[in-house]
């Protein structure tokens, strides 16, 4: 039972650690300090690391249905992530709206074939 209980207790701060680093991904990218792909890394590679789980997910259910790549899924989610914060807070749509634009682009149509290291989702 305690050992269950430790089990339990590491996946949870395992968890909670990975909700940080994704809360200051969001607040960087919100104020234009990164760009969607370098966003879009940084959330991968820390959940890659700490929380495994948000990968298969955010890749399993969609992307059977959508065929899109994982770096797109992730980045569709960011940009709906915004597109949610707006209901609240209007600012966050022009966030959306700018995302929106660089999803769209080439330079990230072209980063988006490229799969990441490590990629088994």
């Amino acid at each position: 039972m305690a050992r269950q209980s430790d089990f339990l207790d590491g996946k949870l701060r395992a968890r909670n650690y990975f909700v940080a680093i994704q809360d200051d991904i969001l607040e960087s990218l919100a104020q234009g300090k990164l760009s969607l792909p370098q966003a879009c890394e940084r959330l991968y590679y820390s959940a890659h690391e700490f929380y495994p789980r948000f990968l298969k997910f955010l890749g399993a259910p969609v992307n059977s249905t959508l065929n899109l790549t994982l770096k797109e899924l992730l980045a569709r989610n960011l940009v709906s992530h915004f597109r949610a914060e707006a209901r609240d807070d209007p600012k966050f749509m022009e966030v959306a709206k700018r995302l929106a634009r660089e999803l769209a682009g080439p330079p990230f149509r072209d980063w988006c074939r490229q799969p990441w290291e490590n990629q088994d989702y």
